[in-house]
């Protein structure tokens, strides 16, 4: 399968020797046999420095995305280089495709945070399902499957940044604070076709996002909704619980 690999903070084979959770996931699948690209950020997150670009490594490329400066973790600038982040991606990926210089994804695996990523991930599989429409109207057979869009939880976004506010007022004060930043990861969980995450509370949250869109959907119809396939991860790589997610 062609694997789209989408996270912007892990660092890259030139700048480490370690391999961290998406170099290990590159790596794995490459080793599967899948042709792989992991999309990242142009400015790595740890070093607060503009990147150089990465060869080919270990079976699998890297493509880099242009995105502002930011200087701390918690910061209105590095909001704004994720919604840079999250365009950015959206417009090279739908640029390369048009222009053939991309094949089109069967999965695009998508790390949060950080938060509008997915949504990206999902109009590139929209921008994809009507592309193989258009095709079956002109009587194209042979059809290839639609992409799968899988949400990789690495960390409980926007709940961390309750931390900011004062404690007796997180449980109240949260939710009307971070709002926009809820909706968003409401939007990831539901549009996902499968989510993943490095511990069980982070599953655990997915599933309080989806329960509370299920029991609204109750209310309006007597049809269950399908579940959800959720598969815990740990750092790092497990062979058959990432061949879960992938099929």
């Amino acid at each position: 399968m062609n694997i789209w690999v989408v996270n912007p903070f892990d660092q890259l084979p030139n700048e480490s020797d370690v391999p961290l959770r998406y170099w290990s996931l590159c790596r794995t699948f490459a080793e599967q046999g899948h042709s792989v690209i992991w999309w990242s950020s142009d400015f790595a997150h740890l070093s607060k420095t503009k990147r150089e670009s990465c060869e080919d490594v270990d079976g699998f490329s890297i493509r880099l995305v242009k995105t502002p400066a930011y200087t701390k973790n918690i910061s209105l600038a590095r909001l704004r280089n994720h919604k840079c982040f999250a365009e950015g991606f959206l417009h090279d990926a739908i640029a390369g495709l048009e222009s053939g210089e991309l094949n089109a994804p069967d999965r695009i695996i998508v790390s949060l945070p950080p938060l509008g990523v997915a949504e990206s991930a999902f109009q590139i599989r929209d921008h994809l399902i009507k592309i193989e429409s258009r095709k079956l109207t002109v009587g194209h057979t042979n059809l290839t499957s639609p992409c799968e869009v899988v949400v990789d939880i690495m960390d409980a976004w926007p709940e961390v940044f309750y931390q900011v506010l004062p404690k007796p007022m997180r449980k109240y004060l949260g939710p009307i604070v971070f709002s926009t930043m809820h909706r968003r990861a409401k939007r990831a969980y539901l549009g996902a076709d499968k989510i993943s995450g490095v511990g069980q509370s982070y599953l655990d949250l997915a599933k309080r996002y989806l329960q509370s869109q299920t029991k609204m959907r109750k209310s309006l119809t007597e049809e269950s909704p399908r579940q959800k396939p959720l598969y815990l991860c740990y750092h790092g790589t497990e062979s058959v619980v990432m061949k879960n997610i992938l099929f």
